[in-house]
């Protein structure tokens, strides 16, 4: 049984303060690499996830105060919680063609010559503001497939191209074919629906395995 729409939207909202709440709790062991490629070691306070493609929360080895630091500043940054490792890229994101790219920082979930991330966004409509010398971005869906009723999606970046590819808003068959094909047993593979789109992350761990395997170009 379906249930209502306010229904739906309710138990989507509940679960996004609880989420909230449950974060609320005591900075972590974690680091930070800056733009510069340093990587400092300290804590990390724990925000609400689309927070946290923002700026990070860093208290700094053997200081007591926190600072907060953005994609500008920083490279990556991750921590260790519950027993999972979480890493946090910087990354440019476009959310409009009349508008520069925003760099961001975006949760990897697999590495790789073509990386997995996991984005966080919002339906409700914000204005831009201001956020410190940069403008803080909307994030807003990247795919018009979205469900009303999630706020996260899957992208994937392949090194050296500029764009995110919005893995939700793929036919999975199609477009993933196409988006690996120069791993054409994998493209038949996906042509022919082996894989599902919940298997993303395994497409991807075996697309970076073959391309380790091939030989360096000249």
């Amino acid at each position: 049984m379906s249930l209502p729409q306010p229904t739906r939207f309710f138990l989507v909202l509940l679960g996004l303060l609880l989420s909230r709440y449950a974060q609320a709790q005591k900075p972590v062991p974690g680091y930070v690499i800056t733009a510069g490629r340093d990587s400092l070691r300290g804590a990390i306070q724990i925000h609400e996830e689309i927070d946290q493609q923002l700026r990070v929360e860093f208290i700094p080895l053997y200081a007591l105060q926190p600072i907060f630091l953005d994609a500008h500043q920083l490279a990556a940054y991750g921590y260790i919680h519950k027993k999972d490792t979480v890493r946090y890229v910087a990354l440019p994101i476009s959310f409009s063609k009349s508008q520069p790219p925003f760099r961001v920082f975006l949760r990897q979930l697999v590495a790789g010559p073509v990386a997995l991330y996991d984005y966080r966004y919002s339906h409700v409509p914000l204005r831009t503001r201001p956020y410190g010398s940069n403008t803080l971005p909307i994030f807003r869906p990247l795919s018009r497939q979205t469900n009303l009723y999630t706020n996260f999606t899957l992208v994937v970046h392949r090194e050296g191209e500029p764009n995110l590819q919005d893995v939700r808003g793929w036919d999975f068959a199609a477009d993933g074919s196409r988006y690996f094909s120069d791993y054409p047993e994998l493209a038949a593979e996906l042509q022919a629906k082996k894989y599902r789109s919940d298997d993303v992350a395994k497409v991807v761990r075996r697309y970076n395995g073959w391309r380790r395997s091939q030989p360096l170009q000249p």
